[in-house]
């Protein structure tokens, strides 16, 4: 593309107006020996280097995503040494029921035993919570929920039913 081309181009792009054209020359100049380069595409390279590239470019996402999970999260070793913060009871009494409940629904329609230990865990997790916190009626709806499913279960169980 010549520079006359390249003016004709750009007529009005500026507000109707056009753009100097010492300012176009110097743009189109500019480009003519500093190259715009695009970022390849992986569907755009041949296929004997797509494999590598792509290797390349995964290494790199993943890289970066250690970068972030280990400038982001604090250990669980300093975790436990920290105290709670300002808000973090009243978010806690917001959801301590939702949590119950979907806690105590997963437990009792899985049949899979990782399912079950990671709601045991969830529930004794907010138990550990509510303790924390002294929430002692929330305590007591997470042992009456525990105890009301087991005492189904036992009678289940003494009639044959489970």
């Amino acid at each position: 593309m010549t520079i006359d081309e390249f003016v004709r181009n750009n007529r009005g792009i500026n507000g109707g107006q056009d753009l100097p054209r010492e300012y176009l020359e110097l743009l189109y100049h500019n480009i003519q020996s500093n190259q715009i380069k695009m970022q390849t595409d992986i569907s755009d390279m041949q296929v004997v280097t797509t494999v590598d590239r792509y290797s390349a470019q995964w290494d790199g996402i993943l890289k970066r995503q250690e970068n972030v999970v280990g400038a982001s999260f604090t250990s669980n070793a300093s975790i436990l040494k920290l105290r709670a913060g300002r808000h973090e009871r009243e978010m806690f009494s917001l959801v301590v029921d939702s949590t119950t409940e979907s806690i105590l629904n997963a437990f009792e329609r899985t049949c899979d035993e990782t399912t079950m230990q990671k709601a045991l865990d969830g529930f004794t997790n907010c138990i550990k919570i509510a303790v924390y916190f002294n929430m002692l009626p929330e305590f007591n709806k997470f042992l009456s929920a525990l105890a009301a499913y087991v005492v189904e279960f036992a009678h289940g169980v003494l009639n044959g039913d489970k």
